[in-house]
């Protein structure tokens, strides 16, 4: 048949192999090597890739550490300073408290006794003053004094239990002890219920202390020894005294 002749013969001309078809490049022998050094190379670019990568975040883990550190070190040397601000700030207000309660203890003086004070320590007792409230008075010509009002009273209470009457006694304590103090920059009075067993030796060491500090009478000078010999010679002079007794006088006073 010519028409399939033509054809056969059109196709066979326009045919192409396709790619990998045909004879290999290389021989079988020369195609694993060339794999492996393909795989070798890659191998060796992955590991290079790897070694980069992590010595980049070896880098980056170095220097976030060293900006880490350096805040850390700012924060320490703030809060140095600041602790050693509040340590200085201490050491002030220690020191003023102990030189305004030195003072105090100048000016007032130690406090008498083992509770030193009377009604809840509302007033309290020192050596050189009297402490009531938030006011102080000079203990120097004080006088304290204690009365007391009130009694002890027994009521009967009577209560009625299941038809039983039962009858209880009571002790009703209404007394009250007044403890007036007077000084010389006002007077002040403070109460206290009970007997007044507080309120008496507070008025006693008070009472003590105020005289103790009570300015003593002046010695009177001694006379003279020109005022002595004035006086012994007008005790001869009236007779009082012979003239030997008045030169045995005046060799005493003399000596």
């Amino acid at each position: 048949d010519t028409a399939g002749e033509d054809g056969r013969r059109q196709m066979s001309e326009n045919w192409s192999p396709p790619p990998g078809w045909g004879p290999p490049s290389k021989t079988p022998s020369e195609r694993p090597a060339d794999a492996k050094a393909q795989r070798d190379a890659k191998s060796e670019a992955r590991k290079v890739a790897a070694t980069a990568k992590s010595q980049a975040r070896k880098a980056k883990y170095a220097e976030d550490k060293a900006q880490r550190n350096a805040k850390s070190d700012v924060r320490k040397e703030k809060h140095a300073e600041r602790k050693a601000e509040r340590a200085e700030v201490k050491r002030a207000a220690a020191k003023s408290k102990a030189d305004a309660e030195a003072a105090l203890l100048v000016k007032r003086g130690a406090k008498l006794g083992s509770r030193g004070g009377f009604a809840g320590r509302s007033v309290v007792l020192y050596e050189r003053c009297i402490e009531h409230g938030k006011s102080t008075y000079p203990i120097r010509g004080a006088r304290a004094s204690v009365e007391s009002d009130g009694g002890v009273s027994i009521a009967k209470n009577r209560t009625l239990k299941t038809g039983l009457l039962y009858s209880k006694k009571t002790t009703v304590d209404t007394r009250v002890t007044y403890l007036t103090v007077e000084t010389t920059e006002g007077n002040f009075v403070v109460s206290e219920k009970g007997n007044g067993s507080n309120a008496r030796p507070f008025a006693a060491r008070l009472n003590a202390q105020a005289e103790g500090l009570a300015p003593s009478a002046s010695p009177q000078a001694a006379p003279s020894v020109a005022d002595e010999l004035a006086k012994l010679a007008q005790l001869r002079a009236s007779g009082a005294l012979t003239e030997a007794e008045f030169v045995s006088q005046k060799a005493r006073l003399l000596r």
